[in-house]
């Protein structure tokens, strides 16, 4: 509860050029957190007409879905919803805490007890957050295909945009993204996916969240994807990024962050300015070895500087 209470606080650390590119990450998942009044009406509209209209009328947790957890079995569907919005969010968070479901059956024991703990961990989350919190909480936390987590991210790479300043349309595509991140991704299934969000429309337009003339004009107008995604570890960026990993690692440990604890390479978000140029830089960094110049925390305040040394060829001279 504590880390869900400070969302933005695990954020991937970026190594950075002189030129001032980010040229690769340091990560568990790459993911990025924007708060509930950053996030266009029109993709909490989406989610909530294509998940959990009564979202804002109920407690987290439905009678209906502790009712259908034992009554499903029992005329053999074993797979079905997962319930409000509250309850997906605890259910995702739980595996993303390595929880692993059985065989689907409710009355399988692992099945019962991960369905009782997304119970408990759903009237917790309730408790602690206001429902705007829990809609952002879902939305930084969601999968949109291949590494692409959170609502950010997934605006970003598609369209080039923050997820405040997108359309209707395009708000529509991401939320009907949620049924199926691989089958509904426009790139991989350009014909699939208007589909998706056309459905997604029509139940915007259903549940009163715009009105059928809006619906009409989106559903007509094409997909146009803005790709965006920097390819972090790729290329000469994952060489880079493995020849500095071992140094900072070591920094971290041996530098308290103002916790009291060693500072983290991969939740921390901390800067790492180098002396590599992103416009020329060749690939040798043989010749051309690595130094790190600077190292910030996720705030820009400076935590250490370095000094370039210049008696030293090896790719290994960037270490503090």
């Amino acid at each position: 509860m504590s880390a869900l209470e400070n969302p933005g606080s695990v954020q991937s650390s970026e190594i950075i050029t002189e030129d001032g590119v980010v040229l690769s990450k340091y990560y568990k998942t790459d993911r990025s957190y924007t708060d509930y009044e950053a996030i266009s009406v029109h993709l909490t509209n989406a989610l909530l007409a294509t998940e959990d209209r009564h979202f804002y009328d109920h407690t987290g947790v439905r009678s209906v879905d502790m009712m259908g957890m034992f009554m499903y079995p029992l005329i053999g569907k074993w797979k079905h919803g997962y319930g409000t919005i509250s309850m997906q969010l605890s259910r995702r968070l739980l595996i993303n805490n390595g929880a692993r479901y059985g065989t689907g059956n409710a009355f399988d024991d692992i099945d019962t007890f991960l369905k009782i703990e997304e119970s408990l961990l759903t009237i917790k989350l309730e408790r602690h957050f206001t429902k705007q919190e829990i809609i952002a909480l879902y939305l930084n936390t969601a999968r949109f295909g291949g590494e692409i987590y959170g609502i950010e991210n997934a605006a970003r790479v598609f369209f080039s945009k923050d997820p405040g300043h997108l359309s209707l349309e395009e708000a529509a595509m991401l939320i009907g993204m949620l049924k199926g991140n691989r089958l509904y991704n426009p790139y991989r299934n350009p014909k699939v996916a208007p589909l998706r969000r056309n459905t997604v429309l029509q139940l915007m337009r259903k549940y009163d969240f715009i009105t059928q003339a809006e619906a009409a004009e989106a559903e007509v107008r094409p997909i146009l994807l803005r790709h965006s995604k920097i390819e972090y570890n790729k290329g000469y960026n994952l060489y880079f990024r493995d020849v500095l990993r071992e140094s900072l690692e070591k920094w971290c440990n041996a530098h308290k962050a103002p916790d009291g604890s060693p500072y983290n390479l991969y939740e921390d978000g901390l800067k790492v300015y180098t002396t590599i140029n992103a416009a020329t830089t060749t690939g040798d960094f043989i010749a051309n070895p690595i130094y790190i110049t600077c190292i910030k925390d996720r705030y820009g305040n400076i935590l250490q500087t370095f000094t370039k040394r210049t008696n030293d060829s090896s790719p290994k001279a960037h270490q503090p």
